[in-house]
């Protein structure tokens, strides 16, 4: 399977208008922040007209496989995720994006 022809990278245009949270650490060699921020910067203007359906989260200090503060529950972040996506469907739920 060709995984590069399903990255986000090569596929961020076709993003909108599912919501989407993107997270990185700012210290990530795995994936620098760099090219994480060029993506950011480009989402941003591809969700100018529904900027409630994007968020992006810059964790500092925070490398790719670290946690925020090193004592967070992986449960409790993934339903802070989660959380945010099903707040996200309730705002949206009488609105038809496709």
């Amino acid at each position: 399977m060709d995984i590069i022809k399903y990255s986000p990278l090569r596929n961020y245009t076709q993003m909108p208008p599912v919501a989407l949270l993107v997270q990185n650490g700012n210290d990530d060699q795995i994936v620098p922040i760099e090219g994480v921020r060029k993506l950011n910067a480009e989402l941003i203007k591809l969700y100018n007209n529904m900027p409630e359906r994007y968020h992006y989260l810059e964790y500092n200090g925070v490398g790719h496989t670290e946690s925020v503060t090193g004592n967070e529950n992986p449960l409790v972040t993934r339903h802070m995720a989660i959380d945010w996506f099903k707040r996200e469907e309730m705002q949206n739920q009488n609105q038809r994006y496709f």
